[in-house]
């Protein structure tokens, strides 16, 4: 019998504060060169965007290198890549979204079918309460620091903020950061319903794998821990996870303000003159393609 063809590694991209992460696989061919698949994966979408094209071995070689050496990315099996591409094939199914040109035949080559059913996560461990308590400091990370609600829930957040910064009403200090936080509560909790949860979950429990093969063990562990709290309903206690991720638009906004204040007295005017109210510093985030690599 023939020989096995060598199973090439692949490359994995973090995954962004969208769901969004890049995969790179390759497949020896019988004439000598690969077959190289990029593809685009969304976990609300699906496969967005595929390329299938033939390379040589040194540009294949190039890619692995310059992929790793830029950060962001990780190697994986191909087996682990293939299966990651199947899930994604299979939300397409359900989300009814169209499959990119190319990638029924990545798929028939890879050896893998659409995924299904969707994945599922074990079930919390007695470790993971003192994980959930841990969950903010995942945002220290360089990967989740980036991380922030869609654009759309970041503004229901700063509406209520400035509810409160022009509340009419004469508030301590002590009461008016009281009343922030609850705004910064209620909203990440109204967010979070189970299916937002379970998302944030699967995204988590990739990044973990992400951790772990980056030598970051005890991130690995509390991503771990949160991903199987939120996947499966557990609030008691809530996830500092899910609510560091609104403080951390409050973080921009005070920040924000703060440059404001720096540069009016810079500029001679009064102090709050120009100070942006919190909606008019809301952060943006910009699209990137996950982890830098070559997409279409």
């Amino acid at each position: 019998p023939s020989p096995s063809p060598e199973a090439l590694p692949a490359l994995a991209s973090t995954v962004t504060g969208r769901g969004e992460r890049a995969l790179v696989m390759g497949r020896v061919l019988r004439a000598g060169g690969i077959e190289m698949v990029q593809a685009l994966i969304s976990d609300e979408e699906g496969v967005l965007q595929l390329q299938l094209q033939e390379a040589s071995r040194s540009i294949w070689r190039r890619i692995l290198k310059d992929g790793l050496e830029q950060g962001g990315t990780v190697e994986l099996p191909q087996h682990e890549a293939a299966a990651l591409l199947a899930e994604a094939a299979g939300l397409n199914l359900r989300a009814h979204t169209p499959f990119p040109e190319g990638l029924d035949v990545a798929l028939r080559h890879f050896g893998v079918q659409p995924q299904l059913e969707p994945t599922t996560l074990p079930q919390p461990e007695p470790e993971d309460v003192r994980h959930a308590l841990d969950g903010d400091l995942l945002h220290e990370t360089p990967e989740l620091a980036a991380w922030l609600p869609p654009e759309s829930i970041t503004r229901r957040l700063l509406a209520k903020l400035d509810e409160v910064v022009v509340s009419p009403l004469a508030l301590s200090d002590v009461q008016r950061q009281d009343q922030l936080q609850g705004a910064v509560r209620t909203v990440t909790q109204e967010y979070f319903t189970p299916d937002m949860s379970r998302r944030y979950a699967l995204r988590l429990w990739r990044m973990a794998d992400f951790f772990e093969r980056t030598g970051r063990k005890r991130e690995a562990e509390v991503a771990r821990g949160e991903a199987r709290r939120l996947f499966h309903g557990a609030t008691q206690p809530f996830s500092r996870f899910a609510q560091h991720l609104f403080e951390k638009v409050v973080g921009l906004v005070a920040a924000a303000g703060a440059r404001e204040e720096a540069a009016a007295r810079r500029a001679g005017k009064a102090p709050g003159a120009s100070a942006p109210s919190p909606t008019e510093a809301a952060p943006t985030q910009e699209r990137r393609s996950p982890g830098g690599l070559i997409l279409p």
